[in-house]
């Protein structure tokens, strides 16, 4: 399947949820460590847990508790004073308020590095983020041999922050695989060609479309994938470039499971 052709391989990290807890603790000249379990494993101990979900959160427990039954209790008239829908459209302008909090730094001791394969117009949407190395495949030096046709069309919208709307069905999908096939083929035949005549790699890649597949080194912080993520997994955000987000948050949270789940996936308990 096309979607397939979007993947996401884990490369090498360094650091853990307890480098995060600890990288906050030298501010008073301390350090934690594992505690050992009757197992005879070693898990995060539950103030370092605490720790973090405050880093991620900008606030203790208590007063998160304290806040969201604030937030609730005035939620009806709030929403008619800022003229939103409902809560949940309140509780998001609120993270994103949130999200300029002054507590990541320690999140961003834990560096991760992963390699990715997908179109280059889903590389150059997230080639924008900050804070992320990233090393790609070039065409100046090799051959380029593989092209992307999607497996779902989407409509277009009105509303070009939303990017694309509903899928397109029926003849409509048909027609527009065989034309994107069509003109991946008439391509990538006039790219071999040009290159078959003695032309350089780096002037014959210019006859290759965006969907053309490419590859990527992409390394950086805890902190900085996080912001990534959140951006990336949102429902508006482009299918494709959601389909690298989810990979690279599935092994986060296998990596960092406590960060995790409070910086992106806003579990607290």
């Amino acid at each position: 399947m096309p979607d397939e052709q979007i993947k996401v391989r884990y490369e090498d990290h360094m650091g853990s949820d307890l480098t995060v807890a600890n990288a906050a603790r030298v501010s008073y000249g301390r350090r934690s460590d594992l505690e050992e379990t009757s197992d005879g494993s070693f898990k995060l101990r539950i103030t370092d847990k605490r720790l973090i979900q405050f880093l991620a959160r900008g606030m203790q427990t208590d007063d998160a508790n304290k806040f969201s039954a604030s937030v609730a209790e005035m939620g009806a008239r709030a929403c008619t004073e800022l003229n939103v829908d409902s809560l949940s459209v309140l509780e998001d302008m609120l993270w994103t308020f949130r999200d300029t909090g002054e507590h990541k730094s320690p999140f961003n001791h834990c560096f991760v590095s992963f390699v990715v394969e997908a179109p280059v117009f889903v590389a150059r949407q997230l080639v924008k983020h900050e804070y992320l190395p990233w090393n790609e495949m070039s065409g100046r030096y090799i051959e380029l041999d593989q092209m992307f046709t999607p497996s779902k069309y989407r409509s277009r919208v009105r509303d070009k922050k939303q990017g694309s709307g509903k899928a397109l069905k029926g003849e409509h999908h048909d027609f527009l695989t065989a034309l994107f096939h069509d003109q991946n083929a008439y391509s990538y035949q006039a790219y071999k060609d040009a290159i078959a005549m003695g032309l350089c790699e780096e002037q014959a890649r210019g006859l290759l479309p965006l969907n053309t597949m490419t590859q990527w080194w992409w390394s950086g912080s805890l902190g900085a994938f996080a912001k990534m993520s959140r951006l990336r997994l949102a429902p508006d955000a482009q299918y494709e470039s959601q389909l690298v987000a989810r990979q690279i948050s599935d092994k986060m949270l296998e990596l960092f499971p406590e960060s995790w789940k409070a910086l992106v996936l806003r579990e607290f308990n």
